[in-house]
């Protein structure tokens, strides 16, 4: 019986051992626990990352837009301005269509103008380049046709200007005929006097005469127009350089100049010089021209 109380008292034993370790071990001080994560989520943190996860509400906010999820623009905040009539550019309601749209009207666009160089006159019977006028070039003489383009500007319309000069023993002769203001000239009745006259039609007239300007006489050889009654609102008797009422106002100028631009201290000597050979031989070929009512808007 003894055997069997020593075996029982063994295993007491044993079991109070097994006690008290356990109580030790319920002694023990607890690790501190980590620091709490801040996410919105009570589950403890996994202590091998460095930073907290982002839950599904961060990603929401902080991620950028994917195209899929981009709002769609309005045509107010994307819509590029019309300069210039561009036709990538797509108007918005309020902005006018573009001007290069197929079915808009635009101006067309100014012609290219290309100068012509000078060319030479020969003697005979000379026409102006759009038929405005011909007149003869003596034996012995030179020319030169200097006529070029340029636009109207009053309609942009494209329009011819000739310029021919010419050159004689002591003397030269520029015709000019355009359809531009400017360039003429007027003489009032009590500053000139006709030396020699010759009519060439619709009231112009070929002559040579004598202005006074500063006292001195003035030798002038042109075709003229002389003013009659209520004639364009020119006092009556003034001489001036011709102007054609057609289609539109043109100027014609057919002028000497002398060698030298003499200007003289009587009369006398004055009209001698306009009954001399080169005064006389200007006269010639002014009185030849023939107007024929082409104005400048006539191209060659």
């Amino acid at each position: 019986m003894r055997a069997s109380t020593t075996g029982r008292a063994a295993s007491a034993a044993a079991i109070l051992t097994i006690g008290a370790l356990l109580a030790a071990c319920a002694q023990a001080p607890e690790e501190p626990a980590a620091p709490p994560t801040p996410t919105s989520s009570t589950t403890a943190a996994d202590p091998t990352e460095t930073e907290p996860m982002p839950t599904a509400q961060t990603t929401a906010v902080s991620a950028p837009a994917t195209e899929s999820e981009a709002p769609e623009p309005t045509t107010a905040s994307v819509t590029p301005p019309v300069i210039d009539g561009s036709p990538s550019a797509t108007p918005a309601a309020s902005v006018p269509a573009a001007r290069s749209q197929p079915n808009d009207e635009e101006p067309e666009p100014a012609p290219a103008l290309e100068t012509p160089p000078p060319s030479p006159v020969a003697p005979g019977t000379y026409t102006t380049q759009n038929g405005s006028a011909t007149f003869t070039v003596p034996a012995g003489w030179s020319g030169t046709d200097r006529s070029w383009p340029t636009l109207d500007p009053d309609t942009g319309a494209p329009t011819w200007i000739n310029i021919v000069d010419l050159v004689g023993p002591g003397v030269a002769l520029t015709y000019l005929d355009t359809p531009q203001f400017g360039g003429s000239w007027s003489y009032d009745a009590e500053l000139w006097e006709a030396v020699d006259a010759r009519p060439v039609g619709d009231g112009d007239v070929a002559q040579s005469f004598w202005r006074v300007s500063q006292g001195r006489y003035i030798p002038h050889v042109a075709l003229t127009y002389l003013q009659g009654p209520n004639d364009w609102g020119f006092d009556e008797g003034s001489v001036n350089s011709p102007t054609w009422y057609g289609e539109s106002r043109s100027n014609y100028r057919f002028e000497a100049t002398f060698e030298g631009r003499p200007s003289f201290g009587t009369e006398a000597e004055v009209v001698t010089f306009l009954r001399s050979a080169p005064a006389v031989a200007a006269l010639d070929v002014v009185a030849s021209v023939r107007l024929t009512g082409v104005d400048g808007f006539t191209m060659p």
